[in-house]
Order: C-alpha cells, then sequence, then structure tokens
C-alpha cells in the first residue's frame, strides 16, 4: 500500500512538472510569435504522453475511472476532466485558426485538421481516467491554460475594434494574401513587437508553400518582382536601396527591414514598405508621392525568408524608437470600404 502512495505521488509530481513547464513555454512561445507551432507540437506530444501513461497505469492496475468512483471523489475529478476536455478543444481550435491553407495542399490540409482533431479526442477520453488523487495545482494550472488560450483565440476570431487608425489603399498590384498579421499572437509574430504590432506580411497566394521549397529559386516566387505601389501620398524620408535579396531559406537579421522606404503622410503617420528587391527603388529621398504611385519591386532583403511585402503604421521614423508606436492600419477592400486585415485574409487592389 505504502508503495502504491509513493508511485502516485511521484506520477503525480511529474504531472505538476510537465504543466508547470508547459504553461512556461506556451508564453515565451507566444511573445516569440510562434504560439501556432508551439501548441501543435504540445498536442501532438501530450497525446503519445497521455497514452502512453494510460497503458502503463492499466498495466499496474491504477487505471481508474471517473464514473465508475463514489460521488463525493467521482465530484472534482469529473470538474477537472471537463475542464481538461475544455482546454484542448481550445487549443485545436487555436491550432485550425493559427494555421494558414495556402500552404497545404488541400487534401493534406483537410488530413491535418482531421490529425488534429483526432488528438484532441484521445486526450479528452484520457481525461476521463486520471490519477486517482484530486490536485489544486494541476486545477490551478488548466485555470490559467484556459484563460490565456481563450483570450488570443477570441482577439484572433473576434478582434477588438481599433481605433486612431490610418486607412490605406492596397500597395500592390492584384490579389494578395496576409500571411502574418492580426490583433492575437495566434494570428501574428509581430503582435509583441513593439511598432510593428499591427503589421501585414502579404505574398500572393501561389507562393503559400514556396519557404518550404528551399531549393527554389527567387524568380520562381510569384511575389518576387511584383510592383509596390504607394499606399497613401506622403513624402520619401527614408530608402534603403543596397541590400541583397536572400537566396530562400536565408535571412539577413542585420538589417531587418531590408531595402525599404519610409513615408510621411500629411498627418504625421509613417508608413514603413519593407524586403523590396535591390535596386529596384526608383523614387528620391524628399519626393512627394501620389497614392498609388510605384516605389520599387518586391524582394527578399533583410530578415525574410521568402519575397514578402512587410507594411506597418507608426508614430516615429525611427524603426527601433522605444517610443515608436503601432498606429492600426485599415485598407480600402472596396470603394469606400475599409476594414483592418488579419491572417488569412485577401487583399485586391482596385487598380490593375
Amino acid at each position: 500500500q505504502r508503495h502504491n502512495e509513493i508511485w502516485t505521488l511521484f506520477m503525480q509530481f511529474l504531472i505538476n512538472i510537465y504543466q508547470l513547464l508547459m504553461l512556461m513555454l506556451m508564453l515565451s512561445a507566444a511573445y516569440a510569435g510562434l504560439l501556432g507551432n508551439f501548441l501543435f507540437l504540445l498536442l501532438a506530444i501530450s497525446t503519445f504522453y497521455l497514452v502512453i501513461l494510460k497503458l502503463i497505469q492499466a498495466f499496474r492496475r491504477k487505471l481508474t475511472y471517473i464514473p465508475g468512483l463514489p460521488w463525493g471523489e467521482a465530484r472534482p475529478l469529473i470538474l477537472l476532466g471537463l475542464m481538461r476536455c475544455l482546454n484542448w478543444s481550445l487549443v485545436g481550435a487555436s491550432i485550425s485558426i493559427a494555421m494558414i491553407p495556402i500552404q497545404f495542399p488541400e487534401d493534406q490540409y483537410h488530413s491535418t485538421l482531421l490529425l488534429i482533431w483526432s488528438f484532441v479526442g484521445a486526450i479528452c477520453f484520457c481525461s476521463f481516467f486520471p490519477m486517482h488523487h484530486y490536485s489544486k495545482f494541476a486545477s490551478a494550472s488548466h485555470a490559467i491554460f484556459f484563460f490565456f488560450l481563450a483570450t488570443v483565440l477570441g482577439l484572433a476570431m473576434f478582434p477588438i475594434p481599433l481605433k486612431g487608425g490610418i486607412t490605406l489603399s492596397p500597395p500592390g498590384i492584384g490579389k494578395w494574401y496576409v500571411f502574418q498579421g492580426g490583433g492575437s499572437p495566434l494570428v501574428s509574430h509581430h503582435y509583441f513587437a513593439g511598432s510593428q504590432r499591427y503589421a501585414l506580411d502579404l505574398i500572393k497566394a501561389a507562393d503559400g508553400q514556396f519557404a518550404q521549397n528551399p531549393n527554389a529559386r527567387l524568380e520562381s516566387s510569384a511575389t518576387f518582382n511584383q510592383p509596390i505601389l504607394a499606399p497613401i501620398s506622403g513624402k520619401v524620408i527614408g530608402i534603403e536601396n543596397s541590400l541583397e535579396d536572400n537566396a530562400i531559406g536565408k535571412t539577413n537579421p542585420g538589417n531587418p527591414a531590408g531595402n525599404h522606404v519610409i513615408l510621411e503622410t500629411n498627418e504625421g503617420v509613417y508608413i514603413l514598405l519593407a524586403h523590396l528587391k535591390k535596386g529596384s527603388i526608383g523614387i528620391k529621398l524628399g519626393e512627394q508621392l501620389e497614392a498609388g504611385a510605384q516605389i520599387g519591386l518586391c524582394g527578399n532583403s533583410g530578415n525574410s525568408s521568402q519575397p514578402h511585402l512587410h507594411i506597418q503604421a507608426m508614430t516615429k521614423k525611427d524603426l527601433f524608437s522605444a517610443d515608436n508606436k503601432a498606429i492600426p492600419m485599415l485598407f480600402e477592400v472596396s470603394k469606400g470600404s475599409f476594414r483592418v486585415l488579419t491572417r488569412n485574409d485577401s487583399l485586391e487592389s482596385l487598380k490593375h
């Protein structure tokens, strides 16, 4: 009997350490812009871990089925099991929202969704075969997990209306795709990056799987060499035009914005258009541009691993100033209609 109690306490200790570590890693991943990737790994690892744990418990004949317990013992375990099911369902929903469908062939995308929810189902099933021991620490960690995930998922699905934004026209010709961006760390790796909070990374949809092919050439990208237009009238107050474009999968973190242009609007807002092609910028410092004027071509310079356009609005021209604040951007999606964009939205130029 004493041996069994020690074993139970030891297993509960391991579970508590695991939960604490996962909470810390989840917060770190959110700050680093890798929350969706982390949640997928967490779900996969946790599924295998819990299934193996339950098999060990079954082999040792220590598997507890909640409905088979007296009500007084079962009630807290039922509540904890339901909380676990709710949390893992939130994980599944978060991963589904964070996924970028254009990165997958259609059949693979649906297969991945099925795999995700199969993992969720397996964990929910395991939740009703708990350690026969109620843990306040487990309840507290699941509550923190729930509120964090509910918040980031809610922000991704139901964005808070933003005030004080600037209205812009599409910065490219034809249809573009929002690869990164939105009001939640679940859909934007810019979220905790200061003046980049509301930034968008735009590509042509045909390049969704481009980053997964490290042997691809820049010229084979549909986004590379695309004309980039001024999204608003303004004065050119910053230009970099001499940096080399990176090979696919490579980056230049020493020059984060790469080749870029900074416009100052009449309202004193600064617009950054970054990762442009070397030598493609055909405008000059001090030049006054009208909205829709071509400023250069999309490239892959700076801290960029595949051709895309990074665009952000800010309060200062110095990209790295500590007091530089992000400004929300509303894009014209139809004549006279503007809205904030998020990951997986499309933006189509009214000019063809």
